[in-house]
């Protein structure tokens, strides 16, 4: 009996089959957690930006606001430039304010850092379970 030389045959077939799901199987979930890495820095992008504006209200009033429409925003909620997050401002004191980035749709899956805080005396915080350093990088 004569076997052909060209194609593949069902097993090899399986075989690279079998190798490309395991391979899906492991890169997927780690891409997912490297898109929820990555979209952080529209969080603190924009905290970075309010908390600017903040400084120049300030230097003009001699006090903070917590309505972010006193800085020039269309309202009291600021949404990130790639909408992962909304930011924000609460004000306990004149001399004071905290700005709280929340992570909005698919954003919210992530469990490391959660929510990103700044504060008017630059004080840095995350609800999450990694620390402060990892996640504001």
């Amino acid at each position: 009996m004569k076997h052909g030389g060209s194609g593949f045959s069902l097993i090899e077939l399986l075989v690279v089959m079998a190798i490309a799901g395991i391979l899906t199987v492991i890169a997927v979930p780690a891409y997912q957690q490297y898109l929820l890495d990555a979209h952080r820095t529209d969080a603190v992008k924009t905290l970075l930006e309010v908390s600017n504006a903040e400084s120049e209200y300030y230097t003009t009033n001699n006090a903070y606001t917590a309505n972010l429409t006193s800085l020039g925003y269309p309202a009291d909620t600021v949404t990130s430039e790639n909408g992962y997050y909304a930011v924000t401002a609460t004000s306990s004191s004149p001399q004071t304010f905290t700005l709280t980035a929340t992570p909005q749709g698919s954003q919210t899956r992530d469990t490391h850092c959660g929510s990103f805080t700044l504060s008017s005396l630059g004080q840095k915080s995350v609800t999450g379970t990694d620390t402060v350093s990892d996640c504001w990088q």
